[in-house]
């Protein structure tokens, strides 16, 4: 929804009037990648249920730090702002009529379809969860893996011009 209300707001234009804008766009979400991927790879391997919860909450996150950090990772996703602010525009017509109403409509079917996605991610996350906590040796190399791939995606995201 903040990328779908950004591109309404005119972030295409700004990036082709302003190419610093876009690079500093790809900076931020780069470094961003990075510092996450790092984090991965300094986890110890997680545990999941109650008593994730309750680690969770003896260091002070809860609900609210979560919800920040998606908040981040979603606005600072360099692939949806490309997305919304590139592509997007080009499904909006004026000589359809007003063009809020139409960035309205695509921005309720794409949230609508990235919610749908984002919960059928969730309830398999939580089942591969379930099974990764009785496998810790999974999920270190799982750690390494994905937290390698960040990084990579980060320099390759901020170093490629």
């Amino acid at each position: 929804a903040a990328h779908v209300t950004l591109a309404a707001l005119g972030l295409a234009a700004l990036f082709k009037t302003h190419p610093w804008a876009f690079d500093a766009a790809r900076t931020v979400g780069g470094g961003y990648l990075i510092w996450l991927g790092l984090r991965l790879l300094r986890a110890g391997p997680m545990s999941y249920g109650v008593a994730h919860e309750a680690q969770a909450a003896a260091r002070g996150k809860g609900l609210g730090a979560a919800l920040l950090s998606g908040v981040l990772t979603n606005v600072l996703n360099p692939k949806a702002l490309l997305f919304c602010s590139v592509l997007l525009p080009q499904f909006v017509s004026p000589a359809q009529g007003p063009i809020g109403p139409q960035f309205a409509l695509l921005g309720v079917i794409l949230v609508s379809l990235g919610l749908t996605f984002d919960v059928l991610c969730a309830l398999a996350g939580g089942a591969l969860g379930r099974w990764m906590a009785a496998h810790p040796r999974v999920q270190k190399w799982q750690s390494a893996v994905f937290g390698g791939a960040l990084i990579a995606f980060g320099l390759r995201l901020t170093l490629n011009r």
